[in-house]
């Protein structure tokens, strides 16, 4: 070197025009970004084909689900008409019975609409005419559950049958409760 010249010594947080800065101690080397390997590329287009077909199938299940979920509640409306035309030939026992045989064998909803339905069906049949003498024959002195499990047991539902066929069973019941306890105005539902 010239002693003419002055080279300013390089601490490794500066560059100059054209010269790269050392790297720290066991890093790798910086190169310039290179175009990914045609492995890579695929596996990327792999990964957004599958999100697209996820989302594809999704809202068209989704769709599928809604369209059956709106024909249910149709369906189930005109239920609720029939069996409260009926309920004006049923005592208080038979509409109960009448929903829970409506929910077993004929209710064609999907998902736990049938299930939810179930007291309303209860309520809908007992609006048909006054029940205040089946109100005041039921004399139930015992929890709500208790009772329509009992009711249920006589009916040979039991621990046994079928989940759905319990609920909608002791829901049944104990919608006819909550109709005489409302003064017949409605059920808990």
């Amino acid at each position: 070197m010239n002693a003419a010249t002055p080279v300013a010594p390089v601490t490794g947080d500066e560059t100059t025009a054209g010269a790269v800065s050392p790297a720290p101690a066991g890093a790798a080397p910086v190169t310039p970004a290179s175009p990914p390997a045609p492995g890579e590329q695929r596996n990327g287009k792999i990964a957004w084909m599958i999100i697209g077909a996820a989302m594809l199938i999704g809202a068209g299940l989704g769709v599928l689900v809604y369209l059956r979920a709106a024909d249910g509640s149709v369906v189930i409306a005109h239920d609720f008409r029939e069996i409260r035309t009926r309920g004006a030939n049923l005592d208080a026992d038979g509409c109960v019975e009448a929903s829970i045989e409506w929910f077993s064998t004929s209710c064609a909803a999907v998902g736990k609409m049938c299930i939810d339905a179930v007291p309303r069906m209860v309520g809908e049949c007992l609006a048909a005419k006054d029940r205040a003498a089946d109100c005041t024959k039921i004399g139930n002195d015992m929890k709500p559950s208790q009772w329509a499990y009992a009711r249920c047991k006589a009916l040979g539902i039991d621990k046994g049958s079928k989940k759905p066929v319990k609920e909608s069973c002791t829901l049944a019941w104990r919608a006819y409760d909550s109709w005489c306890k409302s003064g017949q105005k409605g059920v808990a539902l």
